[in-house]
């Protein structure tokens, strides 16, 4: 019997009820814990070839066999009808800024983990431990309550302890911190921005390693991505950071946060390769890795705008989708 990753399991979840309707067929035992999908295309993630017209039989939290299309099913098994439809391990998402609120958006197109920044606050914790004891429909999180940021200027005071990004001002701070976000269950530690000194950053570092936990920083102003790998981040989200350092532009002041300046595309464009040579030997020595995110690094690109426009529009005018968003957020 094949052992089942928890990718795996909520594909079977995603697909039984992306499926319900004329496609889906329920046994007259319900109570069964097999299920069965029955026609499709299986692509399994192991680079071989996609097979045609399979049957996968999944019993609990393992794949039981996979066999031919067609064949009786066991006693008692639930059915979904795949044809015309592909099966595949469940979706990744490796950047997510997660809310409470989105768990079956995801699940309906097919992602079934993702590694958050830390956006959910306190209710992180809630909602971990409701997929845990399975009284929530959602991906797998592997994220963390709050993520950190150094100085802001535009808090009020009444923000709750957790809001994020949480400014730290002070080596103790970040020690305090990292320290309580852990204590909450979080799968590791983010900052928002490198606008906190090195020794700050260097001290949550101590931290999370000694507890086990991954951390990571978007680069910039303070900690640039070199500065960051040497420090001993595991991974810089969005690969922030890492076109400043291999560029032949001439270094600009960036504003506050370290975000902004110099047009990172423009950057790309002028890449030493040298430069680049030189972070991607630290980055493996570090072992310091890189999440991309395509769409946040070029949304202003003006091809096609229009029918993103148009798309986006439609997409979010449509109300069974709106249902899900609290009112309040899908104002904004």
């Amino acid at each position: 019997m094949r052992r089942l990753g928890p990718v795996f399991v909520a594909l079977g979840v995603w697909l039984a009820t992306a499926t319900e309707g004329p496609g889906f067929v329920q046994a007259q035992a319900p109570a069964s814990n097999v299920l069965v999908i029955d026609g499709g295309t299986l692509i399994d993630g192991s680079g071989g070839a996609p097979i045609r017209d399979v049957q996968l039989v999944i019993e609990g939290s393992r794949i039981r066999s996979v066999g031919r299309k067609g064949q009786p099913p066991p006693a008692g098994a639930q059915v979904v009808k795949a044809d015309g439809k592909f099966i595949v391990p469940g979706l990744w998402d490796g950047l997510a800024n997660f809310l409470w609120y989105q768990g079956e958006i995801f699940l309906n197109n097919g992602v079934t983990s993702f590694i958050g920044i830390g956006d959910m606050g306190e209710v992180f914790a809630l909602y971990d431990e409701g997929l845990k004891r399975d009284k929530l429909r959602g991906p797998r999180a592997f994220d963390w309550p709050v993520h950190f940021q150094g100085p802001a200027a535009n808090l009020t005071g009444l923000e709750s302890p957790f809001d994020s990004p949480h400014p730290i001002a002070t080596v103790e701070e970040a020690r305090v911190w990292t320290k309580r976000v852990i204590d909450l269950g979080g799968y590791g530690v983010s900052f928002q921005n490198g606008a906190v000194s090195q020794d700050i950053f260097k001290a949550a570092v101590e931290v999370a390693h000694a507890a086990g936990k991954p951390i990571g920083i978007r680069a910039g102003g303070n900690i640039g991505a070199r500065e960051a790998a040497l420090l001993g981040a595991d991974f810089i989200p969005r690969s922030q950071g890492v076109a400043a350092a291999v560029t032949n532009m001439p270094a600009a002041a960036a504003p506050a946060g370290g975000f902004g300046g110099p047009n990172e595309l423009e950057q790309w464009a002028q890449m030493d390769e040298a430069k680049a040579a030189d972070l991607i030997k630290l980055l493996v020595q570090q072992k310091t890795a890189l999440i991309p995110s395509f769409i946040q690094k070029a949304p202003g690109l003006p091809t096609g705008w229009d029918r993103f426009e148009l798309q986006a529009r439609r997409l979010f005018a449509d109300p069974f989708l709106m249902a899900y968003y609290p009112g309040a957020r899908a104002q904004t």
